[in-house]
């Protein structure tokens, strides 16, 4: 066996039962080297699930209430079992869009807390950091939980997405961003492989001590909100986040080299693909071929919009990147779309008749951050080539 490999645990888990969801945790953690690797005593844990929009948890697009429940019970019970004091565990998020708490409530993550005396930290509040070790960045506004956490403990969903393909635990981190900042990101990396580069430099100053990747349900399709649940019976535990990416990427059959992510984690030596090792049950009885992908988008970066001073180059890229359209007759007019659109002057909005008609968009201003489609809650906006 190689010291150095980068081990990642998969452990077969057909159900949201909570006794067989602690038992696949509890077999991965042992997996790894056992709990000892992860906390430490007199620890503040902090634990960030995916809470990317207030949806009910059968709709798969937040980590699941008796994931959560599962660690929170096997981070109690052994700490009593190994004579550890753990100072305090609670957790936080920063959605897309509302608050963390509200979205919590609405996927049951908030009453399983409540009940387990797990207090809610607030990523309203930012905190600047420098990070002289980042490759793009070398600072950023995180949220204050995040600094005072001794050990974070990630709890991304395996979901489909449009802007990165496939997001997990690397992106899971993005969540630590408050609130619109995460758009500022968008309007200032357009390029897709240095905002991913970001992403990974966000994961390094995060820093999370173990990932935990819900699987058991996964979203297919429109992800990472309006895609459709997709059962793979599977938890993924890694204390390295590009690796377990890439070990999700192929159980669903994914191409890693079309997933940024993980394409650059490896290129840049965020992580090591030879020394991945991968324990517990066999990849090859959880594989899926069929698992649906988002809109296919062609592999060149957004940056390549800057040669617009070229008009016949300008016109053949407007016409290959898909474009985010409203289908009038699923959008309720809510205005989210609105909201979260981060350029200025938006690249959408409700014309001059207010909210009497769906908004229009304005594809001239458009950086195709996706960021739309993400957020709506009525899978009303899909991607489409104009031809």
């Amino acid at each position: 066996m190689n010291k150095d490999a980068i081990k990642v645990a998969l452990i077969k888990c057909d159900s949201y039962d909570l006794t067989k969801v602690k038992n696949a945790i509890n077999r991965g953690i042992d997996l790894l080297g056992g709990i000892d690797l992860f906390i430490k005593d007199g620890d503040k844990i902090l634990l960030k699930p995916n809470l990317l929009a207030a949806e009910s948890s059968e709709k798969s697009v937040t980590t699941h209430p008796i994931v959560f429940e599962a660690v929170i019970s096997i981070l109690q019970e052994k700490s009593k079992e190994k004579n550890i004091n753990i100072k305090k565990i609670s957790y936080g998020d920063s959605p897309g869009i509302g608050k963390g708490i509200s979205v919590a409530q609405k996927s049951g993550i908030s009453e399983v807390a409540e009940r387990l005396k797990i207090e809610y930290a607030d990523f309203d509040e930012p905190i600047g950091i420098s990070f002289n070790e980042g490759i793009k960045e070398k600072s950023f506004t995180i949220a204050k939980p995040i600094t005072e956490a001794d050990t974070i403990i990630s709890l991304p969903k395996l979901k489909s997405h449009a802007l990165t393909v496939m997001t997990g635990a690397v992106k899971n981190q993005f969540g630590c961003v408050p609130g619109f900042r995460k758009a500022e990101y968008h309007l200032k990396l357009p390029d897709f492989d240095d905002f991913s580069t970001m992403l990974l430099d966000l994961n390094k100053l995060i820093n999370p001590k173990l990932y935990i990747m819900d699987g058991i349900m996964a979203m297919e399709g429109n992800g990472p909100r309006s895609g459709n649940p997709r059962k793979l019976n599977v938890l993924l535990l890694s204390s390295d986040a590009v690796a377990l990416d890439y070990v999700a990427s192929q159980i669903i059959s994914f191409d890693y080299n079309s997933i940024p992510t993980i394409k650059m984690g490896f290129k840049l030596g965020f992580s090591n693909k030879e020394n991945i090792e991968i324990i517990g049950d066999d990849i090859e009885s959880l594989k899926v071929n069929d698992f649906k992908k988002p809109h296919k988008r062609i592999g060149i970066g957004r940056s390549l919009m800057k040669l617009s001073r070229f008009k016949i180059i300008k016109r053949l890229f407007s016409i290959m990147i898909p474009k985010p359209v409203i289908e009038y007759d699923k959008c309720v007019k809510c205005g989210v779309c609105v909201k979260v659109c981060p350029v200025t002057p938006l690249a959408l909005n409700f014309n001059k008749k207010g909210k009497s008609s769906p908004p229009e968009y304005y594809y001239d201003k458009c950086i195709t951050c996706y960021c739309c489609q993400e957020l709506c809650p009525h899978k009303a906006i899909i991607l489409k080539r104009k031809f």
